[in-house]
């Protein structure tokens, strides 16, 4: 890379100008694949002490996932810098779910970050991507939202059910009876035993 422009890299501070650079550089058609890599490890750089101060949240040890997720909404950051606005809601829910659960709710809709990195070929940083790319690390929720928008196949046509709703915690409840009323009755649970109002309780 050229080292003049390595050192202006260097120097900017702020997403902004970082994303004027970078269209004053494609505009001169001289954006190259090196030095797009290199706006977007400054881009990165810049936006986790954003993200850090926007959130509260702790940026350091974070998971392979969490340091994709990083990088997704640092370059979609840049993006919303580049066109005069901000991505406020990103941060939000990265400040209300944490960067983990960030993804996984924003998975569930069609999001515009989806589209805007879809549009600039970085499909790789977006959530879905990350989430099928990291299977251990999220539910199995959002991996079948994952996979339907990229347009590949699930094992059903519904979304299993969210894990910490009203019917998983009622369904915990139940097995969880059933557990119980099975180590009285010597692993059976026999009609006398069952009663199902005090099991949903």
């Amino acid at each position: 890379m050229d080292p003049l422009i390595e050192r202006a890299l260097r120097s900017i501070d702020e997403l902004k100008d970082l994303a004027d650079y970078r269209t004053r550089l494609e505009n001169r058609r001289a954006l190259t694949a090196e030095i797009e890599n290199a706006i977007s490890s400054r881009a990165t750089e810049i936006a986790r002490a954003i993200i850090a101060g926007r959130t509260g949240i702790e940026l350091s040890q974070l998971t392979p996932a969490e340091e994709r997720i990083i990088e997704a909404v640092a370059t979609y950051l840049l993006i919303k810098k580049g066109q005069g606005t901000d991505a406020t809601r990103t941060l939000i829910q990265i400040q209300n779910h944490g960067l983990i659960g960030a993804a996984e709710s924003a998975v569930e809709k069609l999001t515009p970050g989806f589209q805007e990195l879809k549009d600039r070929n970085r499909e790789d940083l977006t959530y879905e991507r990350i989430i099928l790319d990291n299977p251990e690390e999220f539910s199995d929720r959002a991996k079948w939202f994952a996979r339907r928008t990229l347009g590949e196949s699930n094992a059903s046509t519904k979304p299993p059910a969210k894990g910490d709703g009203p019917t998983q915690a009622r369904t915990e409840t139940l097995l969880a009876w059933l557990r119980a009323r099975a180590d009285v009755g010597n692993g059976s649970c026999s009609a006398h035993l069952f009663d199902r109002e005090a099991a949903l309780r």
